[in-house]
Parts: structure tokens; C-alpha cells; sequence
């Protein structure tokens, strides 16, 4: 997903998201790509219960590399 925020006549705050489904059960979420924490995605979460919250930035998770992908 993509948010764009205008900001009157400077450039407009411009937000790259990836939502994530969250069970309360499992406390978890599929990690971003290391290309995706570069770009600088954020990441919302969607609880089972439809509440949703923005993991802080620098405190996603983030999929290890594979040694094979480098």
C-alpha cells in the first residue's frame, strides 16, 4: 500500500506499507524482505480482532538473507 500525505506546497509525505496479518495467538507476522527494510516499508499490522497498529520503525522484522541469495 501507498500514503501519500500532502503537505500544502512542499512535497508530500509519501509512505510505502505492507500490511500484515497478526494473530494474538501466535504473536506473529511474516518478516519483510531485506529490499523492502532498504526502501524503508513500513509495516501495519491487522489484528484478528480488526484493530490495527504501525510496528516502529527499526523494530520490524526483517527475513534473514539466505547465503544462497548472495
Amino acid at each position: 500500500m501507498i500514503a501519500v500525505k500532502p503537505q500544502g506546497r512542499s512535497s508530500p509525505l509519501i509512505e510505502l506499507i505492507d500490511v500484515k496479518s497478526y494473530n494474538r495467538n501466535s504473536r506473529n507476522y511474516g518478516p519483510l524482505l531485506p529490499e523492502q527494510k532498504f526502501a524503508g516499508v513500513r509495516v501495519l499490522l491487522v489484528h484478528d480482532d480488526g484493530h490495527v497498529e504501525f510496528i516502529e520503525k527499526g523494530k520490524e522484522r526483517v527475513r534473514e538473507r539466505d547465503k544462497s541469495d548472495v
